[in-house]
């Protein structure tokens, strides 16, 4: 008797907090989703690159995944990410470490440049081709 008293005092409260926390970090992911991209659309509209925007899209996102995640962790770090004051830090940390990574030549980009108008690419030559 005094288990199943336990049980019911201690698991109710745990999934109704559970729950709670789910339903207010979707709706926290998605109103902040919708916050970012109407400053990703002003950015563009005034010809700005909307880099920081984009990034919050990221990190808004993952927040949301985290959020849904079980577990206290998770969602420490799901509404840090969602949340815009420590959002902000994670975008300072986050272009820290890309830029850092630009730097060390960890990360690089590459360009593909188009072919001119009526250029024709290099047909290949007999020699390029190794039959086996």
């Amino acid at each position: 008797m005094i288990w199943k008293l336990f049980l019911l005092l201690t698991l109710t409260p745990l999934l109704e907090l559970a729950i709670l926390i789910r339903a207010a970090g979707a709706l926290l992911a998605r109103g902040q989703g919708l916050r970012v991209i109407r400053e990703f659309q002003r950015s563009l509209s005034q010809g700005r690159l909307p880099a920081d925007p984009m990034l919050d899209g990221l990190l808004v996102v993952a927040g949301g995944a985290l959020l849904l995640t079980p577990g206290l962790l998770t969602d420490a770090v799901g509404f840090s990410l969602v949340f815009p004051p420590t959002r902000a830090w994670w975008r300072v940390y986050a272009k820290a470490k890309l830029l850092n990574s630009l730097a060390s030549g960890a990360v690089t980009f590459t360009r593909f440049q188009r072919h001119p108008r009526g250029a024709s690419r290099r047909a290949p030559d007999r020699d390029d081709v190794i039959d086996v």
